[in-house]
């Protein structure tokens, strides 16, 4: 399941496995998310289908007699079926399995979801007076995030944890999907594999490695930066699904215009940079894949657990989306990049390195290597990205918003904020990755959530 090290007791594997209910809960969901669902999770699906609609398709591909019900014979996993067959009579309906969706994507069913009002949780430490939060503004943001469907909000300031708050049925244990947050690592994976020589540089043409491309005028001028600050011109969706492609049919998309002239969303670039990251490896003698490497590399050192990664059909990892942590365990990711790559006083990768992945491009200078940023864009760019539009909002003309800030985002408002400059990481997980999915826009708002956190 990819549970690694300790961080701080923020996953305490141990004792969750001697409870028999917990671990077969846990495989459960895990089977279904990767049997039922298998889907890319990415905020403003460019082709975003209504969630009935969504729903739809995925269980007609399952209903081959087209009669309304999924049975053993159109579906060949008995035990499976059983458990998600409510009433028993053998097969699955569209409610049933709108059931199984939603428990494999949010890891709980629409009846398990808490009606409890919010309460304030027991602040962990003391804020200190030259903090830029308050008591009162880190509730006005944790009640906020309550009422927007949030299960954890998570607040460090200066390398502590000052509050955790866990409404509507979160724990400090659940690990929920970060959707496009997972994006995040893809980034610094690539800047330590420049400091390990792996890559020459961000500037390298990616078809010295992906030789595929070498005859084609376009991908033959992509370089490594170009994919992860999403201009490489490769259509994001073109295999024309909302699964993440695997890394063989990533490589064959096509492209839709030249590299460095459009920023353009979406998971195919990522799966681009998972070939050609396994590739690298396997010249420099590596069996191990981009996961095993970012594991190695980065959170080993950190003590850093996910609870589980979702891999494509040949076993890959998919880097646009599929990774499950835990809030405090997230937040460790958050506290290595504050500290500029350090961890227990140990330089893991170098500052100067690091901070490549905060630069955005001419095509969108809100994005990074895999970050979003605290910069303005123009009217035409937020016009023409959907990204800008809708995933995330405009938090230059909030001046209490530190000017430094990055984060990480997904599908359902999932976020990771940063700033060195504030001293503070803030990690704030929701349900709703499904209607996100399905093209509903969220209430909640990255600009509203940050103004009442910072005072």
């Amino acid at each position: 399941m990819g549970y690694r090290g300790s961080a701080g007791g923020c996953l305490e594997l141990e004792s969750e496995l001697q409870n028999r209910e917990f671990f077969v809960k846990k495989l459960f969901v895990w089977v279904i998310a990767v049997v039922v669902v298998n889907v890319s999770i990415v905020p403003g699906q460019a082709q975003a289908q209504t969630s009935q609609a969504f729903l739809q398709s995925r269980f007609d591909s399952y209903d081959k007699d087209s009669d309304g019900q999924i049975t053993k014979a159109e579906w060949h996993r008995p035990l499976l079926l059983r458990r998600l067959d409510q009433d028993g009579d053998g097969a699955l309906d569209i409610k049933e399995f709108r059931t199984a969706i939603e428990l494999a994507v949010d890891g709980r069913s629409s009846k398990e979801q808490a009606t409890e009002p919010w309460q304030p949780a027991t602040f962990a430490a003391k804020i200190p007076a030259e903090a830029p939060i308050t008591k009162e503004s880190v509730l006005a943001a944790a009640q906020y995030s309550a009422a927007e469907k949030g299960i954890s909000f998570l607040v460090m300031y200066d390398g502590k944890t000052i509050y955790a708050d866990y409404p509507n049925g979160g724990s400090p244990n659940r690990a929920l999907e970060l959707a496009s947050g997972t994006k995040s690592f893809t980034g610094v994976m690539a800047i330590a594999a420049i400091e390990d020589g792996l890559i020459d540089s961000l500037d390298e043409k990616v078809c010295d490695t992906i030789t595929e491309w070498k005859n084609d005028p376009r991908k033959s001028q992509i370089t490594v930066r170009n994919l992860l600050n999403l201009s490489s011109g490769i259509a994001a969706n073109s295999l024309g699904s909302q699964r993440v492609p695997s890394y063989a049919l990533a490589i064959e998309s096509e492209t839709k215009t030249k590299a460095g002239e459009k920023f353009e969303y979406g998971p195919v670039h990522f799966q681009c940079f998972g070939e050609f990251m396994r590739r690298k490896l396997k010249a420099h003698g590596s069996s191990g894949s981009p996961l095993d490497y970012l594991q190695r590399r980065i959170f080993d050192p950190l003590e850093l657990r996910y609870q589980s990664w979702r891999k494509d059909e040949d076993g890959n990892p998919h880097l646009p989306s599929g990774a499950s942590l835990t809030a405090s365990a997230w937040a460790i990711y958050g506290e290595f990049i504050r500290l500029g790559g350090t961890w227990n006083g140990k330089q893991v990768i170098a500052k100067e390195a690091l901070d490549q992945c905060f630069a955005g491009s001419p095509t969108n200078p809100s994005y990074g290597l895999t970050f979003w940023l605290n910069k303005p864009v123009t009217t035409a760019q937020r016009r023409s990205t959907r990204q800008v539009r809708f995933a995330t909002d405009d938090l230059t003309s909030v001046k209490k918003i530190p000017a430094d800030l990055v984060f990480a985002a997904g599908a359902g408002k999932q976020r990771l904020y940063i700033s060195r400059d504030a001293k503070l990481v803030v990690v704030r997980q929701a349900e709703g990755i499904i209607d996100a999915l399905s093209g509903k826009h969220s209430g909640y708002s990255d600009v509203e959530f940050l103004s009442r956190l910072m005072k």
